[in-house]
């Protein structure tokens, strides 16, 4: 296709003469050069107050810091000069800070983390992001929970997230906490009811102390990540509004769904090695079925197979009648486990499938089954770690025989299989014998490890 230009509505190009010496930066104005500045290092703005005496102070009126050292590992030796760095940009003149981001894998001390966040909150910062490895637990400075215009705020390190009584965060959407520690359930409960408008919550890695049960109320509450939450025993999320759920490594913690009619976008990912069996199927199966009305499902390998130990899991499960995108994740190469026939036959509306690779060959009786959404809905369907096997080539028959509608099939292939072009041929034409739809082998392993 040519694109052809009509010379009717073409605009003259406009020409700037610049001799050889002119500095066309130095005449921009100050709300532009400090644009630029927002998206460099806080070390190269600070290198252009040597450039012209104009410049000499114009860094001071910056919105965004961002010290980022987690990368330099063998500069510890610059820790007074660096943490001095930090201490002269945030105590400038006090005009506002938008962003104020500090990420370090040196051991900073609690009174001066502290008085970062106070001086911050004091210039009403907007984000504030703090990554520190301390080894110690300490508390965080009250004037932190009484900030009406933080938004953004994650927290990476080990402190007491205890809240004082009547402290809001009015205008918080988004809260990111990995590895603090909750004083307990009434601590959860307070921090999140002081947040009206939080849209977004992670909780990563997390302890509570004096407490086995946590609720996590939210109705404005739209994403939800939870991962790897410790020295509890029920975590439950009343949210009627939240759109996308991910729940990571939670066992043995009964994770608990409660009013989930919004939701759209789930992914399950969680490790059962070292618990009983029959118990973490059964958890599976209640955390799972509180997100019955999601339109796309993830689910890992792992959960696959601890949801087989349930021997009566097709009677278990609840129907997902919105289903119409499921995808299965793997970190290894393992088959994808025979419950996911069982999510097929109680999804009828599923219009996509993803998964890692086939079935064993001890659950090829299962292909004796067609779920109704192979008669009337699937129309892709994508395999990953494809090495051409009788096996696979079997159950991509399967589908391409039983899907009525299908329309691409898309086969990831393993690095030595790539290279056998007559290999994939061969394989290609037998498929397109049953079933006339576009078949597409992808040769990249690069993009098959990302992909998945």
């Amino acid at each position: 296709m040519v694109l052809q230009r009509n010379s009717k509505i073409r605009k003259p190009l406009i020409r700037w003469k610049v001799g050889a010496d002119e500095d066309l930066i130095s005449k921009l104005p100050d709300s532009i050069i400090l644009h630029i500045f927002s998206f460099l290092p806080i070390k190269v703005v600070l290198r252009t107050s040597a450039l012209s005496t104009r410049w000499k102070n114009l860094w001071t009126s910056i919105s965004n810091i961002d010290f980022d050292e987690c990368g330099h590992y063998l500069q510890l030796g610059m820790k007074p000069s660096f943490l001095d760095s930090v201490e002269k940009v945030l105590h400038r003149d006090p005009s506002c800070i938008r962003k104020f981001c500090f990420r370090c894998i040196m051991d900073v001390s609690a009174s001066r983390i502290n008085s970062w966040i106070s001086v911050a909150v004091t210039r009403k910062v907007q984000e504030l992001d703090l990554s520190l490895p301390h080894t110690s637990c300490f508390e965080l400075p009250d004037a932190l929970f009484s900030s009406d215009t933080l938004k953004i705020l994650r927290l990476d390190m080990r402190v007491l997230f205890k809240v004082p009584p009547l402290k809001h965060l009015s205008n918080l959407k988004t809260l990111r906490l990995w590895s603090v520690t909750f004083e307990g359930d009434q601590s959860t409960e307070q921090i999140l009811s002081g947040c009206p408008v939080l849209g977004e919550l992670d909780l990563y890695r997390c302890f509570w102390k004096n407490t086995v049960e946590v609720t996590v109320s939210v109705p404005t509450l739209r994403t939800l990540e939870i991962s790897s939450l410790h020295s509890l025993r029920l975590f439950r999320i009343y949210a009627e509004n939240l759109i996308s759920l991910k729940c990571r490594s939670c066992f043995p913690v009964q994770v608990l769904l409660c009013n989930m009619s919004s939701l759209k976008d789930s992914l399950f990912h969680e490790e059962y090695y070292g618990y009983k069996k029959k118990e973490c199927a059964q958890r599976a199966i209640k955390l799972i079925g509180g997100a019955h009305n999601v339109e796309t499902l993830t689910l890992s390998n792992d959960i696959l197979e601890c949801l087989s130990f349930e021997e009566n899991l097709h009677t278990c499960l609840p129907t997902f009648h919105t289903l119409a995108h499921l995808k299965v994740i793997s970190s290894n190469y393992g088959h994808t486990n025979g419950a996911l026939m069982n999510f097929l036959l109680k999804s009828p509306n599923v219009e996509s499938l993803e998964i890692p690779s086939v079935f064993h060959r001890d659950n090829r009786l299962l292909l004796n089954i067609v779920p109704q959404c192979l008669k009337s809905c699937l129309k892709t369907v994508i395999i990953a770690f494809f090495e051409g096997y009788v096996r696979e080539v079997t159950f991509l028959k399967y589908f391409l025989k039983n899907a009525n509608m299908l329309e691409r099939v898309t086969i990831f292939c393993t690095r030595n299989y790539s290279t056998n072009l007559e290999k994939q041929n061969n394989v290609y034409h037998e498929l397109q014998a049953i079933r006339r739809c576009v078949i597409e082998f992808r040769y990249s392993w690069t993009r098959c490890e990302r992909y998945w």
